[in-house]
């Protein structure tokens, strides 16, 4: 049954992406050359995101699946900023903060698999 329903997700994101395509052309949106490159835009990120959770759902009763919390939260981020117009404000720059968050949390991630294999070798 899960198969199904695994498989009814994965379509159900393959037509998101081509939602954009009932919005008839010319249709202007603020801050966008038209509503239907908007809503490609957006559509894409939300995809993204619910296959971060789809894997993340996917991965319930493994010890690594907080892995998955960063690609989540970052696609998360770019989706509401592309939901909120903010592209051109300074939520959308380059920021060193992100740099150290990602490195922290892949410090984490190694930390985390070496303390593993190291319980795995003692017991």
């Amino acid at each position: 049954m899960m198969t199904y329903k695994v498989i009814a997700f994965i379509f159900a994101l393959t037509i998101l992406l081509y939602l954009h395509d009932i919005i008839p052309k010319g249709m202007g949106k603020i801050g966008k050359s038209s509503l239907r490159v908007y809503l490609y835009a957006v559509n894409s990120e939300l995809r993204f995101l619910l296959v971060w959770f789809l894997v993340y759902w996917l991965a319930k009763g493994k010890s690594w699946r907080f892995v998955i919390w960063l690609p989540i939260f970052m696609t998360t981020y770019q989706l509401l900023i592309r939901v909120f117009l903010l592209q051109k404000t300074g939520f959308n720059n380059f920021n060193i903060k992100f740099i150290i968050s990602v490195l922290l949390f892949l410090a984490l991630v190694v930390f985390f698999f070496k303390r593993k294999g190291v319980d795995n070798n003692e017991g």
